[in-house]
C-alpha cells in the first residue's frame, strides 16, 4: 500500500510547479528581451545624467578634480578614463552640451519607460489601444514627471548647499 505523502514533499512539488509556470510564462512572453531593451536605453540616458549633475554641481563651486575623485570612488577602473572626460567636458563647454544632454536624456529616458509599458503589457496580457505615438508621448509626459520628481528630491535633500551657492551669488570658490 502506497504511504501518503507529507505536507511538506506536497508543498515542495508545489512550489516547483509554480517555478516550473514562471519559467515556461518567461520564456514565452520574451521577458529577457523587454528587460535588455529596457536596460538598453537606462544605460544610454547614462552619460547625459553626468553631463548635468557634473554641470549642476559645477554651479556650487565643485571643481572638476573633486568631481573626478568623487567618481573614481563610484565607477569601475576601466570606466573611470570614460567619467573623467564626461566630467571635463561638462566642466568646460557648458553652453552646447547641457541643452543637447537634456533632451538625449529625456528622448532615452521615454525610451526606457515606453519599453517599460511595453513589457509590462505584454506579461500581464493587456491589449494595447493607443498607437505608437500616444504611448511614446505618454512616456515621454511619465520621464518628465519622474525628472520633476527627482529634482525635487535632490533640491529637498541638498536645499542647504543650494541656498549657500545662490546667497553667495553663483560664485565658485
Amino acid at each position: 500500500m502506497a504511504e501518503p505523502e507529507s505536507k511538506s514533499r506536497k508543498s515542495l512539488k508545489q512550489a516547483f510547479a509554480i517555478g516550473k509556470e514562471i519559467g515556461k510564462a518567461m520564456g514565452t512572453r520574451a521577458i529577457g528581451t523587454y528587460a535588455s531593451s529596457i536596460a538598453f536605453f537606462i544605460f544610454l540616458s547614462f552619460v547625459p545624467i553626468v553631463i548635468l549633475v557634473a554641470w549642476v554641481i559645477s554651479r556650487f563651486g565643485i571643481t572638476a578634480e573633486n568631481m573626478t575623485a568623487f567618481f573614481a570612488e563610484l565607477v569601475p577602473d576601466v570606466a573611470y578614463d570614460l567619467m573623467a572626460s564626461i566630467v571635463s567636458d561638462a566642466y568646460a563647454n557648458t553652453t552646447g552640451i547641457v541643452p543637447f544632454s537634456l533632451i538625449i536624456l529625456i528622448w532615452s529616458a521615454s525610451l526606457a519607460i515606453n519599453s517599460l509599458i511595453v513589457a509590462l503589457n505584454a506579461i500581464y496580457g493587456v491589449e494595447e489601444h493607443r498607437n505608437g505615438v500616444w504611448r511614446f508621448l505618454a512616456a515621454v509626459l511619465y520621464t518628465l514627471v519622474l525628472l520633476a520628481m527627482l529634482i525635487i528630491i535632490l533640491f529637498l535633500i541638498f536645499h542647504k548647499k543650494i541656498m549657500e551657492g545662490v546667497s553667495r551669488g553663483g560664485t565658485k570658490g
